[in-house]
């Protein structure tokens, strides 16, 4: 047991390593700290409930939205089905409401998104794709965006109580609206 946490350990520092070897790379930084929660859980049947909250609070200079996040509030809720024919399928149907503080700057959405999870040995994949609809002020049109995660978590268990995350995610905007994303 003492081994395999010490692997563990040992994959974590490199990662974190790796992680800061590339961020000491790069030639302008944007300082940000995400706080956020995330509740689900059944609601009837196969139904069942989503609600992220997350706060966004960046040391960005530049007041441009297309160029930095800015200070965020997210309120994301959702309707989750649980498809009862495939095991670690699920639909889900929400909104978001986002404004911005600085630069003040209002956004909602509708989403709608398919997450497959399933379990390989002592760990989960998951893969989300979720499609955006976003209404942002001072825009002309609805931004259509695309989003990919793929995520591995190898959790805490009896016999370890620390775990590791590693995901990657990509967006691509399906539109331009004018005075928005490109």
């Amino acid at each position: 047991m003492a081994l395999r946490s010490s692997k563990l350990l040992v994959i974590t520092a490199l990662i974190t390593l790796f992680g800061l070897a590339r961020i000491s790379q790069a030639t302008q930084t944007n300082t940000a700290v995400w706080n956020g929660i995330t509740l689900h859980g059944p609601l009837s049947g196969t139904w069942g409930y989503f609600l992220e909250e997350q706060v966004r609070l960046s040391d960005g200079t530049d007041l441009d939205p297309l160029k930095t996040r800015g200070n965020r509030f997210i309120l994301r809720p959702a309707l989750v089905w649980n498809v009862p024919s495939i095991t670690g399928l699920q639909l889900y149907f929400g909104g978001a409401l986002t404004p911005n503080f600085s630069p003040k700057l209002a956004e909602q959405r509708l989403w709608e998104q398919v997450l497959y999870s399933y379990p390989v040995k002592d760990s989960r994949i998951i893969q989300r794709l979720r499609l955006e609809q976003r209404h942002i002020e001072d825009t002309k049109g609805i931004a259509q965006r695309v989003r990919y995660q793929a995520r591995f978590n190898h959790g805490a268990s009896t016999q370890s109580p620390l775990g590791y995350t590693a995901w990657d995610e990509v967006f691509w905007n399906l539109n331009t609206v004018s005075f928005g994303p490109k």
